[in-house]
């Protein structure tokens, strides 16, 4: 699968969470927006970013996921770009794991300094 469709699978997880817990979410209409998605939850606008991952990563204790947070894309002359995660720009990160088709929705507050990538727990399967 492609990181595109990837990327779409990810959003449509992440829809469907959002309307589950009651948000109002809106997609961009633009593929070069620079929010995955915006919610309306209580009167209060919230901008999300969406990762998909389905990489295996290992802590010293447990199973872990891990999650990208650079932004690559490609310029009009088919350069790559490259950015990194600024959390002042966010206010939710919405994480889809692909192989456990589930989402993980973690608020974005003066605590969370990450730029480059995390580490969320990994469900017991076996």
């Amino acid at each position: 699968m492609d990181r595109k469709t990837k990327g779409r699978l990810a959003e449509i997880a992440v829809l469907k969470e959002l309307i589950a817990k009651g948000y109002e979410p809106y997609l961009p209409f633009c593929d070069n927006s620079k929010y995955d998605m915006l919610a309306i939850k209580e009167k209060k606008l919230i901008k999300i970013s969406i990762k998909y991952t389905a990489t295996r990563g290992k802590t010293k204790t447990k199973e872990t996921w891990s999650v990208s947070l650079k932004q690559v894309s490609r310029r009009a002359n088919n350069a790559v770009a490259v950015t990194l995660f600024n959390p002042e720009d966010w206010d939710m990160l919405a994480v889809y794991i692909g192989p456990e088709d589930r989402v993980v929705l973690i608020p974005i507050d003066e605590t969370f300094n990450a730029t480059t990538g995390i580490y969320l727990p990994a469900r017991l399967t076996r």
